[in-house]
């Protein structure tokens, strides 16, 4: 019985970002994607749990807000979302980002034998904008304030934190404990705080380095510093030693001319 009903809770009503940034989804609008012709989901503030049986179209509302947000994901074929036997089908996600109103329009078109992303515009507090595909996608990053490294076409880490594919919840579960955590630091961004962290480390021990190049410096300047003091004390005795021996030069100076002088009379 358990494995013919499929419980999905979404808790993404109230989803809480990079840097606290608060996202609340109000209301999905399908047209011809998946099982759905026509839905429109207000969806009420709070918990909300889908229930349903096998292919009664719960995955198919979270498959749309993912592409509503994000657009086709890496090797995810339009043909996976339009209704069988459609030329067009759209999703419109109306959400507040901290409180401020924001449409996300994403359309799907036939084009030859391709389907191709169409009608992408956001409006922000009522201010629209047609948008390429991609362009929509990393506007969306930013106005959820998602790491920039997120951008790039095959990083899928920014749909766990939307919700996590049922068929790949085991296999995050079963993953050792070091790949998980990698997972969550990748996820919230925490990568660049670790490399804050290296480089900040690598700068401390560069300083270390330089203050024990300037402590050695300064030992060295004392030594000097005390050399020179001692070379002051031995100039001032030198400069008393000087001092006495001119003033002994001066008194035999003098002597000298008074036995010349004695000399010279006594002729």
């Amino acid at each position: 019985m358990l494995r013919r009903f499929l419980v999905l809770v979404l808790m993404i009503l109230r989803v809480v970002v990079v840097d606290m940034c608060s996202m609340i989804i109000r209301r999905i609008t399908l047209e011809n994607i998946r099982s759905y012709d026509n839905l429109d989901l207000v969806i009420p503030e709070g918990i909300v749990l889908l229930s349903g049986d096998i292919g009664s179209g719960k995955t198919t509302v979270l498959l749309a807000i993912e592409f509503a947000l994000f657009g086709l994901q890496p090797g995810q074929r339009g043909s996976s979302l339009l209704r069988n036997g459609c030329d067009r089908g759209s999703v419109v996600l109306e959400l507040s980002v901290d409180d401020i109103p924001v449409r996300i329009v994403r359309g799907l078109v036939v084009k030859g034998k391709s389907i191709s992303q169409s009608d992408t515009s956001i409006t922000i507090d009522g201010v629209s904008e047609d948008l390429s595909s991609s362009e929509l996608k990393n506007r969306v990053l930013t106005l959820l304030n998602y790491p920039p490294e997120f951008a790039r076409k095959t990083n899928l880490l920014y749909k766990f934190t939307v919700y996590t594919p049922q068929e790949e919840m085991k296999q995050i579960i079963l993953e050792d404990s070091q790949t998980r955590l990698n997972a969550i630091r990748h996820v919230f961004g925490m990568n660049k705080y670790k490399t804050i962290r290296e480089n900040a480390s690598l700068f401390i021990t560069h300083l270390r380095e330089i203050i024990r190049n300037h402590e050695g410096m300064i030992r060295s300047l004392d030594s000097k510093k005390q050399n020179l003091e001692e070379r002051k004390e031995v100039l001032i005795i030198l400069d008393k030693e000087l001092e006495s021996a001119e003033s002994e030069y001066n008194s035999l100076v003098s002597i000298r001319k008074s036995t010349e002088k004695e000399l010279s009379d006594t002729k």
